[in-house]
């Protein structure tokens, strides 16, 4: 059972959003049959508080078709059961499921902000279509402004995020995300030869990348895209950079594998690419691709990291090392948020791997900062017990 001892200092601003009754089940909607960064954090969110005692239940939507956990996403402890709308209930959606809390008569809700963009359709391509995309939800009731949301719990996945719900008053609590197991492994010292390659993800500000394809016909583009996990690991383990120009609506995963598989990163810095707490890359190789000279300069960096890949490289330990964390933090989030059910919490260990030429401080040394710089609540103290 958990019952909420913190409801005044995590509310919105006008003393809403706290849970009030005690906690018995806890359910985490998904949208059935998704196989994307998003969906796999629902899964870890469930496994990590199974592994904490809690009765926590991955609940696939739409509520009323048969769903079967993906392929991908057996290996995490996650138990399917139907939302029960009861009051000892807590039911967690994604920020595209907020409509699914209207629903609720005697549950209490909580909404995870996976990404901030992709709750008002919005991708960064056009106004037009942006524009489109939100009448669309708010005309099928997916979508209601903020003010609306004030009565429910907020947890979010990036500082973007943290920063969208602050601006319309509203408190939230830091609970991000983890690479799985094939991805947080340090690629950047593997045995293959690199090539002067720049990987993208194709379906990311294809707009921009368009552009500095046919700009730069001397460098070799291979877009990520009809490749299993595997090939994509493979892709990433040989080229020297990842460009991504898209809107970052959240914490986006590709640039963090990419890191981990050796890549030196060049984003925009729209949306959470514009934060470090983000995207903990030097801010020389975040490119505003609505500057004056931004094809010059993506053209000089991308050639000065070919001539001296390995100076580059190196000026992402640091990022490389945060990546390596998360694991840690994400259990430690979800242990301050709702509690340890069990009678021995487990320990943190003594030898999270770390790069040992890095000149960043070690995992276990970094841990004890893990709560964002902009929380600045008791990171031990539970919303729920």
């Amino acid at each position: 059972m958990i019952e909420n001892t913190c409801m005044a200092a995590n509310s919105g601003a006008n003393g809403d959003g706290g849970l009030t009754a005690t906690i018995d089940r806890i359910f985490v909607c998904c949208p059935a049959g998704a196989v994307t960064g998003g969906p796999e954090l629902l899964h870890q969110l469930v496994d990590a508080l199974r592994k904490l005692g809690h009765d926590a239940f991955i609940s696939y939507y739409p509520f009323d078709k048969p769903a079967l956990c993906p392929q991908a996403y057996r290996h995490y402890d996650t138990a399917q059961a139907p939302v029960e709308d009861a009051a000892n209930s807590l039911v967690i959606v994604p920020e595209l499921g907020v409509y699914l809390l209207r629903k609720l008569r005697r549950a209490q809700g909580a909404i995870w902000w996976l990404s901030v963009d992709n709750y008002a359709g919005a991708t960064g391509s056009s106004l037009m279509r942006d524009w489109f995309n939100l009448t669309r939800r708010f005309a099928s009731g997916k979508w209601q402004p903020r003010a609306a949301l004030k009565g429910y719990r907020h947890f979010v996945q990036s500082h973007y995020a943290a920063l969208f719900l602050a601006e319309a008053g509203i408190a939230s609590s830091h609970l991000s995300d983890y690479l799985g197991a094939a991805h947080i492994v340090d690629k950047s010292h593997n045995p293959l030869q690199r090539r002067d390659l720049i990987a993208y993800n194709p379906r990311k500000g294809m707009a921009v990348t368009r552009a500095l394809i046919a700009g730069n016909p001397q460098f070799q583009f291979q877009p990520i895209e009809n490749m299993s996990a595997g090939q994509v690991s493979a892709l990433l383990a040989t080229a020297r950079i990842y460009i991504d120009f898209g809107n970052h609506p959240g914490k986006d995963r590709m640039p963090r594998e990419a890191a981990m598989a050796g890549c030196c990163i060049i984003t925009g810095r729209r949306g959470s690419a514009k934060f470090d707490e983000d995207i903990a890359i030097d801010a020389s190789y975040k490119l505003d691709e609505r500057a004056a000279g931004f094809r010059s300069a993506f053209t000089a960096l991308v050639g000065d990291i070919f001539s001296d890949f390995s100076r580059h490289q190196r000026r992402f330990r640091i990022y490389r090392d945060v990546i390596r964390q998360e694991p840690a933090r994400f259990q430690l989030e979800t242990r301050a948020l709702f509690g340890n059910r069990l009678a021995a919490p487990a320990a943190l260990p003594d030898d999270l791997p770390c790069d040992e030429t890095s000149s960043s401080p070690s995992p276990v040394e970094a841990l004890k900062g893990l709560v964002p710089a902009w929380d600045r609540r008791q990171p031990n103290k539970q919303m729920f017990r």
